[in-house]
């Protein structure tokens, strides 16, 4: 199994002032609460609705990333800010037992969005795994029945590429960036940023029904709510969820202003639920208990479900889109996992649940488990068994004593999975990450794969390996607060007294790579490696410390033994074909780089890449063939274009790439790599009827205010502009901060950008010391009697 960065489990230490009781050696716990409701609502087993009574309602779906249940008002938690869900559960319908079947994101929204069980639908882990196309959407089944669709996400683990976009007309996964001064936060964007973004399209939605999915995802690790939340003396949690419900709000008010809460159906979830210290568990990912399986959802529209109804029933998140079908009275795209919550339950329904995070970032055991009324069974290297009525909090295992209750839940797991539960846990990844991905996870976790590792039997629980995780997080935290060193030097306190905890070695080799000190990276990788032979990503940090030491040779090796054990390994393909492109391998780049297009043929480095590498081995037949078949599929793809553009240009070719371009631009406005490629054409195009360096200069001059003035290709090209119409002096200054740039990224492929602009800047002194030339040779007029007016002009 291949896997990457603990995107859960991402952070240290969490300590809150209010709520809390310590544990020795483990982070604080917040006190988990028994679920309670208010005794005004009604007790029911359905909702109380026919199929088709709401046909034709608009459909409003939102999620609160992270949220337990037990931390919402209407839930039992006073101190809770959630006025917006509150009001929803008064007016509509509550599910006091609702669970999701994974507890990370995108396994859980992949289940809202299919009505499948995550073993169905294959998008098992977050990162390296993603949504087949084979899977039947709620957004494909509603925008094939006529509604405009859209979605907002405020994660990069929701982004795009995973899947989960399936059947959005819009899918609005804008982020902001990571920033440096918080390392553990992934790619996201705030609540009231998609708020405003999800807003905006409400109100601009139109007539017709539509489907709306807004996620937000601030109550996820790290807790930074802003001011007028965390200034409230509320458990930094509880801020982020009460920020959360404050922009819920506002989106809930827009339905009523635009006169639309009474035909819409809105429904509000919990994608999963967060540790908090519970069972060592201080986020969420590895484990399934309660604390991170029980979730909030709650379903209203305006007055047409009744008011006020509390449903105890256990329910799955796989219930939703059948439910939402039914109610619109919508064909179902075939067989699904979830029931549809208008019909009464037949008997006892068992609800499944799985984790198969711990495997993908750590290489220890997936669990299975599932629930039938109050009985939980959880299985894993050692099974678990709950009275959840007795125990709500699972203290208590009950395996020993009740071998009976253990096989008759162990027969139910093997009704989903199959007999074998070994193999149903040996899931190959579906998908891998790009470097910039990489850097917007931040990850902890790493590379691993089931043809090397031991039997699910013999890897570690995650529960045992809970306490250490949380030590090592507390260890990274340390460096924000008290520097890389401290940092560090907890992190060599828990490799020497645990040294076959292979995470802490991984993370060792990481702190000591930024700091600079390569020789005790390679050797923490290498510690790494001894522990877990088949764990790839030390491999892959190995031939990256052999890059920075300039040993490229060895590096090459190091991602050819990569290939040799996983030969659709995305990324060792990827840097594979740079460092050979780079040392002017561009047969061997050419073909290495083909094959990484293969496995994500919608990468965006890709296409610049492989084009250099193609057009340096002289087959640029072959990659205008390549490229436009690419641009065929996704005509808005602006690296295709680009990449297209480069080969027509080279073939002299320029009338055909500056219609190649501006169409791309007409189809995607505001796109930088677009705008200057076309400008290089615009400034040295040899066809008069093309050329138009002023026309250049006004569209870069805004491309490189936008960017900061921090691209060297863009600023080269402006500074072509600028040459080409006379005005040298700029032209010198704006390509000295081109190459200056370029020089310091330490890119080896700027290597020929630096080499380029260099000889810019001398065509631009040659050009200026010509016209100095020119004008130190011009004979000043002869004297001649002037005349000056009475005003003395």
């Amino acid at each position: 199994m291949l896997g990457v960065g603990l995107v859960g489990m991402a952070g240290g230490l969490i300590l809150y002032d209010v709520a809390v009781r310590p544990r020795e050696g483990t982070t604080a716990i917040v006190q988990p609460r028994r679920i309670t409701v208010a005794p005004d609502l009604k007790d029911g087993d359905v909702i109380p609705a026919q199929p088709g009574d709401l046909a034709g309602a608009n459909v409003l779906i939102v999620t609160y990333d992270t949220t337990r249940a037990d931390r919402i008002g209407c839930y039992g938690c006073d101190e809770a800010k959630t006025p917006a869900v509150d009001a929803m559960a008064r007016d509509g319908i509550l599910f006091s037992r609702a669970f999701t079947p994974s507890p990370t994101t995108l396994p859980s929204h992949a289940s809202l969005m299919t009505g499948l069980y995550p073993y169905h639908h294959g998008a098992r882990a977050n990162n390296v795994f993603h949504l087949h196309d084979e899977h039947t959407t709620l957004a494909e089944v509603l925008g094939g029945n006529g509604y405009r669709t859209a979605a907002f996400i405020s994660t990069f683990v929701l982004d795009d590429q995973f899947g989960i976009d399936q059947g959005f007309q819009h899918f609005d996964d804008e982020l902001d960036a990571v920033s440096d001064a918080s390392p553990h936060l992934v790619s996201q964007r705030t609540a009231d940023k998609t708020f405003r973004a999800a807003d905006a399209w409400l109100r601009a939605a139109g007539d017709g029904p539509f489907f709306l999915w807004v996620h937000y995802y601030d109550p996820h690790f790290p807790y930074e709510a802003p001011k007028a939340f965390s200034d409230d003396h509320m458990v930094p949690y509880d801020a982020e969820i009460a920020f959360t419900d404050f922009h819920f709000g506002k989106l809930l008010k827009t339905l009523n202003q635009l006169e639309l809460a009474d035909d819409t159906l809105v429904v509000m979830f919990g994608d999963h639920g967060e540790g908090l210290g519970q069972h060592d568990e201080a986020t969420h990912g590895c484990l399934v208990y309660d604390s991170v399986m029980r979730v909030p959802l709650v379903m209203r529209c305006g007055t047409k479900l009744g008011g006020g109804i509390h449903i105890d029933r256990p329910v799955s998140l796989v219930d939703v889109m059948p439910t939402i079908l039914s109610l619109l009275g919508l064909e179902g795209p075939g067989a699904m996992d979830g029931i549809d919550l208008t019909r009464a339950a037949t008997g006892p329904r068992p609800i499944y649940l799985e984790s198969l995070q711990g495997l993908a970032d750590y290489g220890w055991a997936a669990l299975l488990a599932v629930q039938e009324g109050s009985t939980k069974y959880i299985h894993g290297p050692q099974d678990e068994l709950f009275d959840l009525a007795a125990d709500p909090f699972e203290r208590t295992d009950l395996s020993p004593t009740e071998p009976a209750r253990i096989a008759a839940m162990h027969a139910h797991l093997e009704a989903l999975y199959g007999d074998d539960l070994t193999a149903a846990v040996t899931a190959r990844a579906t998908h891998q990450l790009s470097d910039e991905d990489l850097r917007k996870l931040q990850s902890l976790g790493y590379l691993t794969s089931t043809n090397s590792l031991p039997d699910s039997s013999q890897r570690p629980h995650p529960r045992d390996m809970m306490p250490l995780l949380s030590r090592m997080l507390e260890a990274v935290a340390v460096a924000k607060t008290q520097g890389a060193d401290e940092s560090i030097n907890q992190l060599e306190a828990i490799a020497d007294a645990h040294p076959d905890f292979a995470p802490v070695w991984r993370q060792l080799g990481d702190s000591y790579r930024k700091k600079g000190d390569l020789d005790r990276a390679e050797e923490a990788y290498a510690a790494c490696l001894e522990i877990q032979p088949g764990d790839l990503q030390p491999l892959m940090a190995l031939a990256g410390v052999k890059l920075e030491t300039k040993d490229v040779g060895g590096a090459v090796a190091l991602y050819r033994q990569v290939l040799a054990r996983d030969p659709s390994h995305f990324n060792a393909h990827m840097k594979l074909g740079r460092v050979l492109l780079s040392q002017g391998d561009y047969r061997d780049a050419t073909d290495t780089l083909i094959a990484a297009l293969s496995l994500r043929p919608g990468d965006n480095a890709l296409p610049d890449m492989l084009t250099d590498a193609m057009l340096l081995a002289n087959r640029a037949g072959e990659a205008e063939a390549l490229l436009r078949e690419l641009l065929e599929t996704e005509p808005r793809r602006p690296m295709v274009r680009n990449a297209l553009a480069r080969v027509l240009t080279r073939q002299g070719r320029f009338a055909d790439a500056t219609v190649l371009l501006r169409t791309g631009l007409a189809l995607s406005p505001g796109q930088p790599a677009l705008t200057n490629n076309l400008c290089v054409i615009l400034v040295s195009a040899p066809i008069p009827e093309i050329r138009d360096p002023w026309e250049a200069v006004t569209l870069m001059e805004p491309v490189c205010e936008e960017t900061g003035y921090r691209d060297p290709r863009f600023l080269h090209t402006l500074s072509m502009g600028y040459g080409a119409t006379g005005r040298i002096d700029e032209a010198i200054t704006t390509a000295q901060r081109a190459r200056r740039i370029a020089t310091e990224s330490g890119d080896p492929l700027h290597g020929n950008l630096v080499a380029r602009i260099g000889s810019s800047i001398r065509g631009f002194r040659e050009q200026k010391a010509q016209e100095i030339a020119a004008a130190a040779t011009i004979e000043p007029p002869a004297d001649t009697e002037t005349t000056v007016g009475t005003d003395g002009r």
